[in-house]
């Protein structure tokens, strides 16, 4: 099967970094948006607004939320690639604490380390943010390091 000129050009944008990213991240907010409606209606939180006939603020209250706590989430997981996975950390720790076939052998569990720290700071830093700004999510710092991990990792 060959490539016409326009598919072969399609297929070079989509193959690039930052569409990939930004598909992903539009399938994290598709994600959340659906968790924080069925959390709002199971809170009744959107049903109050429903129940007087605001439909739509209802909507886009759950869309803000969701779009905020998706670009909230975004920051620490660029920050986790951007340090970690690309081994600036490594390459300095490289230096100083571990040789290089020791850092070789371990350098998944010290990604994974890492990555569990930076998950750690970000929630614990998070936490008095997403309680006054957020109604719909409360969540604990245990769980925000979670939800924070799981995105790093599936990044």
């Amino acid at each position: 099967m060959t490539l016409t000129r326009a598919q072969a050009k399609i297929y070079r944008l989509l193959r690039r970094d930052i569409i990939q990213h930004l598909m992903f991240g539009a399938t994290v907010l598709i994600v959340i948006f659906c968790y924080f409606a069925i959390h709002a209606w199971y809170q009744g939180k959107a049903e109050l607004l429903e129940t007087f006939g605001y439909k739509r603020e209802a909507f886009f209250k759950v869309f803000r939320e969701a779009l905020g706590y998706t670009l909230l989430l975004g920051l620490p997981v660029y920050f986790n690639l951007f340090f970690v996975y690309q081994e600036r950390l490594q390459a300095l720790l490289g230096r100083s604490i571990f040789p290089k076939a020791r850092l070789k052998d371990w350098s998944f569990y010290l990604f994974l380390f890492l990555s569990s720290i930076t998950a750690l700071i970000f929630s614990l830093i998070y936490v008095p943010i997403i309680r006054s700004a957020f109604d719909i999510v409360n969540h604990e710092w245990y769980e925000l390091t979670l939800v924070i991990l799981f995105f790093i990792l599936c990044t």
